[in-house]
C-alpha cells in the first residue's frame, strides 16, 4: 500500500508540471533528512526575500500569487515577522552562486544578486531556524520580472516540487 501512494504522490506531482512553461525549468530539488510533509505543514509558509526579484517591486508584489503546495492548504506566502526563525521559505532572487545551499538558512544574504532584467534565478529553502529541510532552484528565460505573465506558476511549481506530500525514499 506504500509503494501505492508513493506512485499516486508522483503521478499527482508530474501532472501538476504538465502545466508548466517549457521555458520555465528547475533546475534542483533537494530534501534533507530532515524533512517530512507534517514538518513542512506545522511550520508554516513565512517568506524571507533576498536578492532582486525586479527593480522597484515591493515584498508584498514579490510575494502576490504564491503559495504553499496544495497538499500543504495551498495557503498564501506571507512575509516572516523574524528573519531567522521557525519554517519559512528563504527566496533569493538572481543570487550570487551557483546553487542553494544550507547557508541560505543561516546567511543568506550572502547570495544576494544584482538587480537586473536578464532571465529570473531563483534559489528557494525550507529551513526550521538555522536548519535546511529542502532545497531548489529555479531558471526562467522568459520571465526577467516578478510581474511577468508565468511568475507566480513558475515559482508555485518550484514549491510543489520541493515540498512533496509525501517522505522522500531514504528520508525515514
Amino acid at each position: 500500500m506504500s509503494s501505492f501512494r508513493h506512485l499516486t504522490a508522483l503521478l499527482a506531482g508530474l501532472s501538476g508540471l504538465a502545466g508548466c512553461d517549457d521555458a520555465s525549468k528547475i533546475t534542483f530539488v533537494n530534501q534533507t533528512s530532515l524533512y517530512t510533509p507534517q514538518m513542512v505543514r506545522a511550520g508554516g509558509f513565512r517568506a524571507e526575500v533576498y536578492g532582486a526579484p525586479r527593480a522597484g517591486a515591493t515584498l508584498t508584489q514579490t510575494l502576490e500569487g504564491l503559495h504553499a503546495p496544495g497538499w500543504a492548504s495551498a495557503m498564501p506566502l506571507t512575509p516572516v515577522d523574524q528573519p531567522g526563525l521557525h519554517g519559512r521559505l528563504v527566496l533569493i532572487f538572481n543570487p550570487a552562486g551557483s546553487a542553494p545551499s544550507a547557508a541560505m538558512c543561516t546567511n543568506p544574504a550572502d547570495f544576494e544578486g544584482k538587480a537586473q532584467d536578464a532571465p529570473l534565478r531563483v534559489f528557494a529553502a525550507y529551513c526550521m531556524a538555522d536548519r535546511l529541510v529542502a532545497r531548489g532552484a529555479l531558471s526562467t528565460p522568459d520571465i526577467s520580472k516578478a510581474n511577468n505573465p508565468g511568475y507566480a506558476e513558475a515559482m508555485n511549481n518550484l514549491f510543489a516540487a520541493m515540498l512533496p506530500p509525501h517522505q522522500p525514499p531514504g528520508n525515514k
